[in-house]
This record gives structure tokens, C-alpha cells and sequence, in this order.
């Protein structure tokens, strides 16, 4: 299938509600010829829009399968749609409201509207597969890059395949097993890569964390750190300087965010993604984390 038929396909996940005027139409004109098993293509539903005395919307029907809306990834799409659709049912309530001043009834749409999952479509087993299939197949005609980034570890890689989006990997271990530095080393490696990747140290000074990293290039015991003048020589330091010349050019952000809540680290993820492309993120660590103001505790709540 071509680009436009993908599109169409990933579109009729998304419930019809979401869309409105001439939009509404072009979906129902796709949902017929998909339904009827006939060819989904920029033709078939042109004709079919002139079949059905819907030439008026042929000059709007591509704007909601064009490159700009719909992507790859379409649950941010309908995502978008589905808040579009609730701030107008939201402005009919107040307008209801203000007309008849019910104010059970108001209270009950305004439940109705809540209790509408985002995403929430009926597909079929062979539906998903096909799509999935498409997916694949712009990957491997190389239309599309693909969403896996490898740790370059390799028995890690071996049982995970990469990190991939919408999985939920956790990596345990016990106290000072060496978490920050394998997670350091997994981000060395995607930059090494040119997987752009930002490391946020909550706990560690960046100048601590570029010791571990130095030490790390240089396979060099990271107590010599601690004592320089003895035991780093004129040899280990020429070399120290030629293993960090490996990171030039490569896109690995530290950055040193001390006392963050949850809103600051998402400001700095997106202000770097839009700067730099980041493909992903590694936090050191978790639990260092503030809560957000509306997720503390009540004082009076608080023992």
C-alpha cells in the first residue's frame, strides 16, 4: 500500500466525533471503502465523494491525510483532536448553561464528556497487524527510520532489542552496583552512535560525572582521579585528552539540575528535543525528584 492508504488506514482508529465540517465527510467516504474492501487511495476516494454529491470537500480532503497531521505517530494526532473536541463540547455546556441554567443536567454532560477515553476505538486483531506490517515496511524500504535504539551492550541488547517507545523497561540493582555508571555508558554509546541523548545528574556535580565518564573512555581506575599529581602521569594525561577528543562533535548533553521537580525536568526535555533532536533522556536518579506543588502533601494532612 502507498503512503495515503497507510494514512488512511491509522485514521480510522480515531473515533468520527473528533472530527468536524468537511472532515467528517472525507473519514466516512474512507470507513465506507474500507468497509466495502475496496482500495483506500487518493483516486477511489475522490470518486467516491463525487459518487456521493460531496464534490465540495475534494479541495479539504488530502489537508487531514497530508505529511503535517497525520504522522507515524497518530495517537498524538488523536490526542489532539480529542482535546480540540473537548474544549467545544466544554464551551456547548457553558452555553447550555447559560441558556437554561440547568445545572444537574450541565454537571451530568460535563461527566458524559469526562468518562470518553482519548483513544478509545474498537480495532480488530487483523486491523492492528496490518498496520503494523505497513509500519514495518516503510522501515525496511527505508521511508522511515526505525524506533529501536540499541544500548550497544551486547548481552543487554540481547534480551531487551534496544529501547523502543511506549515500553517500560526498569533496570534494578542494589546500592552502589554501579546503576549511574551503566546508564552513563549506555548514553556514551548512543551519542557514540549519533544518537542524540541528554544525561540530567540531580545528585551528582557534572564535574563528578565527567570524572566517572573520563575514567570510563580511559579504563582508568577512578581513585586516580582523587590524587592527580601521583598518579596520573604526563603519559595517562596526554591520553586522558585523546579519549575525550572521542566526544567531539558527539551529541551528549550533561546537565547539572539540582532541587528539580517533574515540571523543570519536562521544560529542559523539550527545550533541548526542539534544540537538538534529543531521541531520549537517562536520570540520575529518580528519587531525588521534588513533587510538583499540587503533589505535596497538605500540611495539615502531614504527620
Amino acid at each position: 500500500m502507498d503512503q495515503f492508504t497507510n494514512r488512511a488506514v491509522l485514521l480510522l482508529q480515531i473515533p468520527e466525533r473528533l472530527f468536524t465540517g468537511n472532515h467528517v465527510l472525507v473519514y466516512r467516504a474512507i470507513e465506507a471503502l474500507h468497509r466495502a474492501e475496496r482500495p483506500v487511495d487518493l483516486v477511489a476516494v475522490h470518486k467516491y465523494l463525487i459518487d456521493n454529491g460531496q464534490a465540495h470537500v475534494i479541495a479539504d480532503f488530502v489537508d487531514i491525510l497530508d505529511g503535517n497531521t497525520l504522522t507515524s505517530d497518530w495517537k498524538v494526532y488523536a490526542s489532539d483532536l480529542n482535546e480540540a473536541w473537548k474544549q467545544r463540547e466544554e464551551q456547548r455546556i457553558m452555553d447550555e448553561l447559560a441558556h437554561d441554567r440547568d445545572i444537574p443536567k450541565a454537571f451530568a454532560r460535563y461527566q458524559s464528556m469526562q468518562a470518553v477515553e482519548t483513544n478509545a476505538s474498537e480495532t480488530t486483531a487483523h486491523e492492528l497487524a496490518k498496520a503494523f506490517l505497513l509500519n514495518m515496511n516503510e522501515v525496511r524500504e527505508g521511508r522511515r527510520k526505525d524506533s529501536i535504539f540499541p544500548t550497544y551492550i551486547s548481552p543487554m541488547d540481547r534480551m531487551l532489542t534496544g529501547f523502543k517507545p511506549t515500553e517500560f523497561i526498569l533496570l534494578g540493582g542494589r546500592p552502589a552496583m554501579g546503576k549511574t555508571l551503566l546508564a552513563l555508558q549506555i548514553a556514551m554509546n548512543q551519542a557514540m552512535a549519533d544518537i542524540p541523548v541528554v544525561f540530567f545528574t540531580l545528585e551528582m556535580s557534572a564535574e563528578q560525572l565527567t570524572q566517572r565518564m573520563l575514567s570510563n573512555l580511559a579504563t582508568m581506575d577512578g581513585a586516580a582521579f582523587l590524587n592527580p599529581t601521583e598518579r596520573i602521569s604526563t603519559k595517562d594525561f596526554m591520553d586522558l585528552g585523546q579519549k575525550a577528543d572521542l566526544l567531539k562533535s558527539k551529541q551528549l548533553y550533561i546537565v547539572d539540575l539540582h532541587q528539580a521537580n517533574l515540571d523543570r525536568i519536562e521544560g529542559e526535555i523539550a527545550k533541548l528535543k526542539t534544540k537538538y533532536g534529543i531521541c531520549g533522556f537517562y536520570l540520575d536518579y529518580l528519587q531525588l525528584v521534588e513533587p510538583t506543588k499540587i503533589d505535596r502533601p497538605s500540611p495539615k494532612l502531614s504527620r
